[in-house]
């Protein structure tokens, strides 16, 4: 895992694919992150804004002084992990919502 981490962070590779599970027993910081991708809300609500706090845009973005960005894909079947993760009252406004894609800025 640390060769895959360090040709991540120098650009070598373009994407690093890491599961929950992971995250859970190891705790590594993954430095390099322009864009983070939830494809399932995490289980536990707090490793969701820990992984954000890493994304720090890269060295590309650092140059250029953008921002790195997140995004979270989730269904009305995900009640339980949005609520862990975004609160009870937010999670239920999201989910009456008409619209099917939000934004937050941090």
């Amino acid at each position: 895992m640390s060769r895959a981490r360090t040709y991540f962070f120098h650009g070598q590779r373009r994407f690093l694919l890491f599961t929950e599970r992971f995250y859970f027993f190891k705790r590594y910081r993954i430095r390099g992150m322009s864009q983070l991708v939830f494809y399932q809300l995490p289980t536990f609500g707090e490793y969701y804004s820990q992984l954000l706090n890493m994304v720090d845009g890269g060295a590309a973005a650092a140059a250029s002084g953008l921002r790195g960005s997140g995004l979270a894909l989730f269904s009305r079947f995900d009640v339980d992990r949005l609520s862990r993760t975004a609160g009870t009252q937010t999670c239920q406004r999201l989910l009456k919502s008409k619209s099917s894609m939000f934004t937050c800025d941090a």
